[in-house]
């Protein structure tokens, strides 16, 4: 159902969540070099930095029912929105933007990010080229929780056959928030 930007719901406003999501944020991250036959090799461990832009315009409430009593906690009524997050590594390995969906409640202190961004528009030094004939169809797949703090993994998949992928990186844990763009 959609909601106007300051319309008080179960999750906040949606201008509160935006706020609350956006802003930089770093963790760790681990992402995996491929050898020549398009395996993992190796792994790189580097620093990344997502920021989250939204249009809180687009906020649409939903209900979320749980799926078995163990899932209760989890479900309910939450705010999801139109986004882009850029998505930048100290390393230069990655330097993208995702176009997707931010979902979470500003009452609960929650929130992540999911979104597609096409292989052809990867800018960074990681080589894609070896996946890409591993994986016709290739497309940049990423999912992070930015509340209450940073983790999530970064997928190459074939958009054709949901079944085919590879983690191409990951990222466990937060480093402390740059709230900078708060301070003024």
């Amino acid at each position: 159902m959609p909601v106007a930007p300051d319309a008080q719901t179960p999750a906040g406003t949606a201008n509160e969540l935006a706020k609350a999501l956006g802003g930089e944020r770093s963790a760790n991250l681990v992402w995996s070099t491929l050898d020549s036959s398009g395996e993992r090799s190796s792994e790189v461990a580097t620093v990344l930095t997502v920021e989250a832009v939204s249009d809180a315009t687009s906020a649409r409430l939903v209900n979320q029912l749980p799926v078995d009593a163990a899932n209760a906690d989890s479900c309910g009524p939450f705010l999801e929105f139109d986004a882009t997050l850029h998505f930048v590594t100290t390393d230069g390995a990655f330097l993208d933007e995702f176009s997707g969906t931010l979902q979470g409640s500003a009452t609960a202190n929650s929130g992540s990010f999911d979104g597609t961004s096409p292989v052809a528009e990867h800018r960074g030094s990681c080589d894609l080229t070896l996946l890409q004939r591993r994986i016709p169809n290739l497309t940049l797949v990423l999912h992070t929780v930015l509340l209450p703090d940073v983790s999530g993994i970064l997928s190459g998949e074939d958009s054709s056959n949901i079944d085919d992928g590879f983690m191409i990186a990951f990222w466990p844990e937060s480093l402390p928030i740059n709230r900078s763009a708060d301070s003024g």
